[in-house]
């Protein structure tokens, strides 16, 4: 159905059947659920803690009562 419409896969860049994978800073778990990753490394350059900054105001929008 996907030719039919002009789509494509690289079946090599998808993952079946997996019971956890990181997906955006996140461990998702069949059994867990939605975890944060605690291998994250912490943040000590500036740059690093920007870029944290950055990504936390783009996610608060999605996110009821974030401060």
């Amino acid at each position: 159905k996907l030719k039919k419409v002009g789509l494509y896969l690289e079946l090599n860049k998808y993952k079946f059947l997996v019971k956890r994978i990181k997906y955006l800073e996140f461990i998702i778990n069949t059994k867990i659920g939605i975890a944060i990753n605690l291998d994250k490394k912490v943040l000590t350059i500036v740059k690093s803690v920007q870029e944290f900054i950055s990504f936390a105001n783009f996610y608060r929008k999605f996110i009821f009562y974030f401060l």
